[in-house]
């Protein structure tokens, strides 16, 4: 696992956000006869949450000062109009398709589930 996250560089939680959006977007794509979970409602988180990581990518800013005879490098987060509506769009579309995912997880009514069969002790 350590070198997967070391492949892609994830080591601030942005970054995993927008792995995962990707990953869930993918997987409601690829995996659509799923009758466990709907996956419109995968590929809507994976939007929102794609949104998200995307917002602090393009945010993110390396500040160079110098100081005497140092030069200090860092990073920050500076937000502007766009990628501030950006990540509130984002995380409102989130919050929203996980809402409808988990009150479809807790209703499954609707679902066939003729696949799966019960194991009786």
């Amino acid at each position: 696992m350590k070198d997967l996250i070391s492949i892609f560089k994830i080591d601030i939680w942005w970054k995993l956000v927008l792995v995962v959006g990707i990953l869930l977007f993918a997987s409601g794509l690829i995996f659509s006869e799923i009758d466990i979970i709907a996956p419109q409602y995968l590929v809507g988180l994976g939007i929102g949450m794609f949104l998200i990581g995307l917002s602090y990518f393009i945010a993110n800013r390396h500040i160079t000062t110098k100081s005497g005879m140092y030069i200090i490098q860092s990073e920050t987060t500076m937000h502007n109009r766009f990628t501030l509506l950006m990540l509130i769009v984002g995380i409102l579309i989130s919050f929203l398709f996980l809402a409808l995912l988990i009150s479809d997880l807790a209703t499954p009514d609707h679902r066939s589930y003729n696949h799966i069969s019960p194991v009786i002790i």
